[in-house]
């Protein structure tokens, strides 16, 4: 049962003609009617979820994929390690000869060290920024991938006739398991995948 809140004597001023106990009813009366309605929809609704880390995990196309990307984020992080080595050494070569050398001489190396140093300060971003080269990589490699695995949701959401399909690592605080649909679109999947 609902209980009511006294109204304040002030409040009570503010609201001529209408009785307290009005108040109290009409909450309780819209309170129950939304009650009611959210569990009349709620007894319709055919809800599932999935965990996208599992299908991943699961499914081949993907992790070739996903194998392509590591591999090119290896291959560009040891460019930047060898050119990083190299500008090591530019250094230590520089300061071990720095008696040796005018003032003339020092500030043209030290102009040239600052200008190797930007341009591999400018690689590493240019690799890991924002809509850099292995961000364009991932959706290169990754994007078709995925688009099979919404596509197969999107399809066993309608062939079943699924009104939601959720995100289990997303903001879902509670799911049964038997509503888990992750094996089934793992199943959806690997009818696409030519038999070897």
């Amino acid at each position: 049962m609902v209980r009511c809140l006294k109204i304040p004597a002030k409040e009570k001023q503010f609201r001529p003609g209408l009785w307290p106990g009005l108040y109290c009813f009409l909450f309780s009366f819209i309170l129950s009617l939304s009650l009611l309605y959210s569990i009349g929809l709620a007894a319709e609704l055919k809800v599932g979820y999935i965990r996208p880390q599992y299908i991943f995990s699961k499914y081949p196309p993907y992790q070739e994929a996903q194998k392509q990307v590591d591999a090119y984020q290896k291959q560009e992080l040891d460019k930047l390690q060898k050119n990083s080595q190299d500008y090591q050494n530019k250094v230590k070569e520089a300061d071990q000869n720095a008696i040796l050398m005018t003032e003339e001489i020092k500030k043209t190396k030290a102009e040239e060290l600052r200008k190797i140093r930007e341009s591999l300060d400018a690689d590493y971003q240019e690799l890991y920024k924002t809509g850099g080269k292995l961000e364009i990589k991932q959706k290169e490699l990754l994007t078709p991938v995925i688009d099979k695995i919404n596509a197969a949701i999107t399809r066993l959401g309608k062939n079943d006739g699924y009104d939601y399909i959720l995100d289990a690592e997303g903001p879902v605080l509670y799911a049964n398991q038997k509503y888990d649909l992750s094996d089934t679109v793992l199943k959806e999947l690997e009818k696409e995948i030519p038999k070897k």
